[in-house]
């Protein structure tokens, strides 16, 4: 038994079944055997063995291995294929294949596969074939549990600062630069920022001009009438204490939008996306090849194997059913972790006159 490939849902074709041996000496092979279709047991992600769904006969090809033709039906289902047979005189033979979707198939495995440019690196231009904008708008529009399409706007008319003022939570927050920014905070009266304790109050209370240079201030200033030029070299830790405190009151001071208002402010449309940049792009590509080409996968460990996995955990665990220690005693068939000594899973295996039967595989040891 292992791991014979990927297979695109939905098609025909044919395997190659074997190697059939003799069952006396274990190593001839046998290349007359009359095989029937309905002796090919097929078992869809776990499912019961039932017969394959092309009634072609498989037929010798040579070295003991078959040419056993499939049908769409026999690959409708994503997930594990396993492919099985018992002919009398012969050892059994025991195939494991992945069916996977047919746009994922068509992107990564087939010839000239769409999901990588020249450069062999993932292609976010292009998904399943289609042009990316359009998959990701048909994502999340046009359903009954997604966004109605009406209410999108497209970015060459979308105009974020209007789309937010006209909520009337937050008007006045049109896109400002830092020129204006910092143009509203130096034209501000002082008139308005006097309240007691506020670092309003402190600026104003400073009159007239400061000209020529103060070396130091020890002690404490109750006023400044004159003119204080030149620069201060340092605040002592008192000025610096009270610095603080007045711009912890001044942040204290600032009422920031709530949850609610900004929820309200952005409650309207937010257009949609059209493109991704070059730079996003080549990111989002070094990414996705990072995970396919350079991040590993962890073995699963002991314990009996879901009939729902993942396609992480498909692969993982066919992996190391390839990979690691097995052995049959003919009686349980034992699969061992990679150290070689610890069973990590286990199936029973019941025998009769012509057929093999194995348990689904439960936890080690």
């Amino acid at each position: 038994m292992g791991f014979h490939g990927f297979l695109k849902q939905g098609t025909t074709g044919s395997w190659k079944l074997g190697p059939f041996v003799s069952s006396t000496d274990g190593d001839t092979e046998s290349t007359g055997l009359t095989i029937t279709d309905s002796e090919v047991r097929l078992s869809k992600n776990g499912g019961n063995f039932a017969a394959k769904g092309s009634t072609s006969d498989p037929t010798h090809d040579e070295l003991g291995y078959y040419d056993c033709p499939y049908s769409s039906g026999d690959t409708d289902t994503v997930g594990r294929l396993r492919v099985v047979v018992h002919e009398t005189g012969a050892l059994h033979v025991d195939q494991t294949y992945y069916v996977v979707e047919e746009d994922i198939f068509e992107a990564l495995l087939a010839a000239g596969a769409a999901a990588f440019d020249s450069n062999d690196r993932v292609d976010v231009a292009n998904i399943g074939g289609s042009a990316a904008t359009g998959v990701i708008r048909a994502a999340v529009v046009d359903d009954d549990t997604r966004i109605d399409a009406s209410a999108l706007n497209t970015l060459s008319s979308h105009d974020p600062g209007t789309q937010l003022a006209s909520q009337g939570d937050i008007t006045g927050l049109n896109d400002p630069t830092a020129s204006a920014i910092a143009d509203a905070v130096w034209d501000e009266a002082r008139s308005g920022h006097t309240s007691t304790g506020s670092f309003g109050e402190g600026v104003a209370s400073v009159q007239g001009n400061v000209t020529g240079s103060v070396a130091s201030v020890s002690g404490a200033v109750g006023s400044v009438t004159g003119n204080v030029g030149g620069s201060i070299g340092s605040l002592t830790t008192g000025a610096a204490d009270q610095v603080n405190a007045q711009a912890d009151l001044a942040l204290t001071d600032y009422d920031p939008p709530t949850k609610a208002e900004l929820d309200s402010g952005f409650a309207g449309s937010i257009g949609s996306v059209t493109a991704l940049s070059t730079g996003a792009a080549d990111q989002v590509n070094a990414a996705v090849v990072d995970v396919i080409r350079t991040d590993t996968l962890t073995l699963p460990g002991q314990g009996a194997p879901t009939a729902t996995p993942t396609l992480s955990e498909a692969v993982s665990y066919l992996y190391k059913v390839w990979r690691n220690k097995r052995d049959n005693d003919g009686s349980t068939i034992q699969y061992y972790a990679d150290n070689g000594t610890t069973v990590d899973h286990k199936a029973s295996v019941t025998a009769s006159t012509s057929t093999v039967e194995v348990a689904e595989v439960i936890t080690g040891p």
